[in-house]
């Protein structure tokens, strides 16, 4: 497949949903401002990273992203090893779907996120103005790790 040329949209939901992280990353790049892939809900790999699973009826809520696609490289090496470049249909900030690229684990293994992963996930939430609901899903899902790791 040939390489993009001009702009793309991106949509960040994991380590590089902060605004910091992903300009560091990809410089020149603009936010547009919340959006949602719907039908996927957010887990982690067995290496604690963010990935999204396939879910009848759920959200994973992002960041839009406009990326010139000469940062594509860069977007490439930052991710981790066993993550690929794909499309998907996400709901824009505007409201109509839409397709933007997003990265996505190839491994199925499941497991609990990184150490501090929760909080910074919880953080670029409200930098990015996430939705309420989505933020409280993020903060059970904390707790739930928490209580895991306490009944140990």
């Amino acid at each position: 497949m040939p390489e993009p040329t001009g702009h793309m949209l991106h949509f960040a939901y994991g380590e590089d949903l902060p605004h910091a992280e992903f300009e560091r990353v990809c410089p020149g790049a603009q936010w547009f401002g919340p959006a949602g892939l719907e039908g996927y809900q957010l887990v982690f790999n067995a290496a604690g990273r963010a990935n999204v699973k396939a879910v009848e009826g759920a959200t994973v809520w992002g960041a839009l992203w406009m990326v010139p696609a000469s940062s594509l490289p860069m977007l490439d090496a930052a991710m981790a090893e066993g993550y690929e470049r794909c499309t998907r249909r996400i709901v824009s900030p505007a409201g109509p779907r839409i397709e933007a690229m997003l990265y996505l684990s190839t491994a199925s293994t499941e497991a609990a996120p990184a150490a501090g992963l929760l909080d910074v996930l919880l953080g670029a939430a409200k930098e990015n103005r996430l939705p309420a609901a989505y933020v409280n899903e993020l903060k059970a899902l904390g707790m739930t790790v928490k209580s895991r790791k306490d009944s140990r």
